[in-house]
């Protein structure tokens, strides 16, 4: 053989190797796709905020919204709103959460448990 002939050797030897541990699409779809959590009700008598944040970097916007819902899973009342400023993770996902307490405060809610996705700002809660 060759040098010409061991290089193509060696480019199909690695293209069928590449083939064989590449990963699927449906394989890597798989492996993104997060567990799905089912909402837990409330206690009897109090109510459940459910906060997130949303971040579109290149408009320069993070959104946040909020929904309430009783012991039933009944819709009580929800809200929503943005602002024009870059903000990392952790300063979205607090100012939706302070947002939402301002919001509940401010009609009247009493019993109110607010859940959220940011595990960092939870516990930052939490700890204080």
């Amino acid at each position: 053989m060759n040098a010409r002939q061991i290089g193509s050797q060696e480019v199909q030897l690695w293209e069928e190797w590449r083939a064989v541990h590449a990963i699927r699409p449906e394989e890597q779809q798989r492996e993104q796709v997060t567990p799905v959590m089912q909402w837990q009700t409330p206690e009897q008598g109090w109510l459940m905020c459910n906060v997130d944040a949303s971040f579109y970097n290149e408009e320069g916007v993070c959104g946040w919204g909020w929904c309430i819902r009783d012991c039933s899973g009944q819709f009580i009342y929800a809200g929503s709103n943005f602002i024009h400023e870059r903000l990392n993770t952790i300063e979205g996902e607090t100012l939706a959460i302070k947002e939402a307490v301002c919001e509940v405060i401010e009609r009247g809610f009493s019993h109110v448990t607010f859940e959220s996705d940011s595990k960092l700002v939870v516990d930052a809660i939490l700890s204080k």
